[in-house]
C-alpha cells in the first residue's frame, strides 16, 4: 500500500513526471516475446500465447496484468509478423494497449539471430475518484478522473539453437510524461530506457532429462539492475523449476506439455523482500499453443 500512495502523491503534485512501468513476469524463459520483438516467430509457425499474473495477493491496488501474443513466420521465413495486446492495471490506473510486430531472421553459426521492432498504440485512465480520503471533498481525487492516449515502440535481438536462447531488448522506446493540469505526453527518454538481456542454455542430462538455466537483468538508469535466475528441470510431458528475483521474491514453475503443440505453465511467487508482511504472494498462469507444429526448428517446445 505505500508504494501505491507514493505513486499517487508523485503523480498528483510533482510538475513533471516521466515514467516507464513494465509489467513483471517470472516465465520469462518460456515467452521471450513477452518482452523482445525480436523473437517474433521464434517457433517457425503460427504461435499463440496468453498470460495472466495477478501480484501481491490481498493487496488492495496490486498491480494485475493479461496477455495475447499472436505471431508466425511469413511465406518467406526470413520474416515474421506479431500481434500483442496488454491490459494493465495497477491501483486506480488502467491500461490497454495493442503492439504490431516485426522480425528479419537470418542464419548465423548453428542457430537463427532475429532482429525485431514494435509499435502501437495504448489507451490510458487514471480514476483518482475511487481513492479513498479522508477528506472527502478533496477536489483533486473527486473530479480529477483522466483518459488519455500514449504510444508504444520496442526493439530487440533474439539468438536460438539448439542449446542457447539470447535475447537483448528494450521493451519500450517510449515513456509518458505528466505536464500538469491532467495533460500527459509520450517522448523518447534515452535516459529512461529499460534494457532487458536474457539467457538460457539446456543441458541433457540423458535422452529423456534435462535442465535449463536462465538469466534476465534489466538495467533502469533511474534504479537498481534487478536480475532474475531460473533454473528449470523435466521430461517430455512434465516441468519444474525456480526462480529467484534479486531482492524481491523466490518462485515455483511448473510445467505441463500436453502434446507437442498445447502447454501451460504456472508460477507462484513468495515475495522475500518487506512486501511479505502484507501478501502472501503472486500467481502467473501461461497457456501457449503452436497451430502448426511442422518445423525444423530443434527444440521449439523449449523456446
Amino acid at each position: 500500500m505505500i508504494r501505491i500512495i507514493l505513486f499517487l502523491l508523485l503523480t498528483s503534485f510533482t510538475e513533471t513526471i516521466v515514467a516507464q512501468l513494465m509489467p513483471q513476469s517470472t516465465l520469462f524463459i518460456y515467452n521471450p516475446i513477452w518482452n523482445n520483438p525480436g523473437a517474433t516467430g521464434a517457433q517457425d509457425a503460427l504461435s499463440m500465447t496468453m498470460t495472466s499474473r495477478k501480484m501481491w495477493l490481498g493487496f488492495s491496488g496490486a498491480p494485475s496484468t493479461n496477455y495475447l501474443a499472436i505471431h508466425s513466420p511469413l511465406k518467406k521465413e526470413s520474416i515474421a509478423v506479431g500481434l500483442q495486446l496488454l491490459n494493465d492495471k495497477i491501483g486506480v490506473g488502467r491500461s490497454t494497449g495493442i503492439m504490431a510486430m516485426g522480425a528479419y531472421k537470418v542464419k548465423i553459426y548453428n542457430g537463427t539471430l532475429s532482429f525485431g521492432m514494435g509499435a502501437g498504440i495504448q489507451s490510458n485512465q487514471n480514476t483518482w475518484s475511487e481513492v479513498i480520503t479522508t477528506d472527502g471533498n478533496d477536489d483533486v481525487y473527486t473530479s480529477g478522473d483522466q483518459a488519455y492516449m500514449t504510444y508504444l515502440a520496442s526493439v530487440g535481438a533474439y539468438y536460438r539453437d539448439e542449446l542457447w536462447t539470447v535475447g537483448l531488448s528494450i521493451p519500450n522506446l517510449l515513456s509518458e510524461t505528466y505536464n500538469g493540469g491532467g495533460t500527459y505526453t509520450t517522448r523518447s527518454e534515452i535516459t529512461n530506457y529499460s534494457y532487458h538481456l536474457m539467457c538460457s542454455r539446456k543441458i541433457a542430462i540423458n535422452k529423456n532429462y534435462f535442465i535449463q538455466p536462465g538469466t534476465l537483468i534489466k538495467y533502469h538508469a533511474p534504479s537498481s539492475p534487478q536480475i532474475d535466475l531460473s533454473l528449470i528441470g523435466g521430461m517430455k510431458h512434465f516441468e519444474i523449476g525456480t526462480n529467484y528475483r534479486h531482492k524481491d521474491a523466490l518462485s515455483g514453475i511448473i510445467r505441463l506439455n500436453i502434446n507437442s503443440q498445447f502447454n501451460i505453465t504456472y508460477a507462484f511467487d513468495r515475495p522475500t523482500s518487506d512486501i511479505k508482511q502484507t501478501t502472501s504472494g503472486s500467481h502467473e498462469f501461461m497457456m501457449a499453443y503452436t497451430f502448426l507444429y511442422h518445423t525444423k526448428a530443434p527444440g521449439a517446445r523449449f523456446l
